[in-house]
């Protein structure tokens, strides 16, 4: 048979004996052309830098070979988590996410086979470099202060840090609140809420994290006790009647002896309507002298006393108690605060009163004398602190 070519290497050559002759009925040649391989870059870039938490950009290496029927094999060695390789016919692709930082060299290395042949014909190795430098982290204050004051058992203004990135999730973690105050992170947005609990001037830090950078931002919230109450006691009153009046509606207005907090009223009236069961009765409370100030709190439920108990009796007149401890009324020395009463029925007088002037820190909408006052009891919890 003719071959076209035997390829040997010079050692190979000197080997052959000398005696040795070509027959005369084959036809080869030690002169043969090499079967290469190359290479060359379709798409990205071998050497790169990028922020952690990116993508690197898809780099693609296409081998060709100078011969016809051959195939090619590949090998991967080094690189970084996160970036796959793989040969596909007769292309490298490189692509993926790094899950890590530093500097990660790579290379990749195609054989060349030709067809039948056990042995490769050619190789070559290609190397690069990924760079994953760390992400930038940044942070502001985009709502409330980051340094406010509120009281004790009182919520703080919320507040939201908005923080950005060049790469990676980020996370964040807080130091330093106050007991009762937390902090939520969501798309990328600290927010601290909540209620205090206990005084103290508190700095707190927030810090925001990607990859291996940690940013920061700091604030303070001081914590106040605020004002403390001592137990509740008689302020103002007037005890002794004499005389008695009715109307639908009644006011009497008092004037405020000690600074604290007004927790409840007492008004002394009967039953309106003779011979009935107890009658609905409304308190409201307005700022100033008379009705036409601020209304600041109005009862429910409360009812007049009955007009007689189970053995038949007459009751007669009674204190009526207007709870206000829930109200959280704050009162100071010498302010004027008027309480008001309405019935819905009334066929007879039920409110005693003094038309001598008993109380002069008030006065009261009874139309027949303008030094009338009401029987009533007004108590504060003083402010201790």
């Amino acid at each position: 048979a003719n071959l076209s070519c035997i390829q040997v290497s010079t050692s190979q050559l000197a080997n052959i004996p000398s005696s040795w002759t070509k027959d005369a009925a084959a036809e080869f040649s030690t002169d043969c052309t090499p079967c290469l391989i190359s290479g060359e870059l379709t798409n990205g870039v071998l050497n790169q830098t990028i922020p952690f938490g990116n993508a690197i950009i898809p780099t693609y290496y296409k081998l060709a070979s100078t011969c016809s029927d051959t195939t090619f094999t590949g090998e991967y060695n080094g690189g970084v988590s996160g970036v796959t390789v793989f040969l596909y016919d007769d292309e490298f692709y490189i692509s993926g996410t790094p899950t890590e930082e530093g500097v990660f060299e790579y290379s990749f290395s195609g054989f060349l086979f030709e067809q039948g042949a056990e042995n490769q014909s050619d190789s070559m190795t290609v190397t690069g470099t990924i760079i994953v430098t760390a992400p930038s982290v940044s942070g502001s204050l985009t709502s409330g202060s980051s340094s406010q004051t509120v009281v004790r058992t009182n919520s703080i203004t919320q507040t939201q840090y908005t923080f950005t990135a060049t790469g990676g999730s980020l996370s964040a973690s807080a130091s330093g609140l106050p007991p009762g105050v937390n902090l939520i992170f969501s798309n990328n947005i600290a927010t601290l809420s909540g209620t205090t609990t206990t005084a103290g001037t508190y700095n707190y830090t927030i810090t925001a994290s990607a990859g291996s950078t940690n940013q920061t931002v700091q604030g303070t919230i001081t914590v106040n006790e605020g004002p403390q109450y001592g137990s509740s006691t008689v302020d103002q009153s007037q005890t002794v009647g004499g005389w008695s009046a009715g109307g639908l509606t009644q006011w009497q207005s008092f004037t405020v002896g000690v600074k604290g907090k007004l927790t409840e009223f007492q008004w002394k009236m009967g039953n309106p309507v003779t011979e009935s069961e107890p009658q609905s009765v409304t308190f409201k409370i307005y700022s100033g002298e008379g009705n036409g100030g601020t209304l600041l709190a109005t009862s429910s439920g409360l009812l007049t006393p009955d007009y007689r108990d189970d053995d038949g009796n007459y009751i007669g007149e009674q204190y009526i108690s207007y709870d206000l401890s829930s109200v959280g009324l704050l009162v100071d020395v010498n302010q004027v605060y008027t309480m008001e009463i309405t019935i819905t029925s009334q066929n007879v007088g039920f409110v005693p009163l003094n038309i001598n002037n008993p109380y002069t820190r008030g006065t009261s909408s009874h139309a027949g004398n303008a030094n009338s006052d009401y029987l009533f009891k007004t108590f504060v919890a003083p402010q201790t602190n």
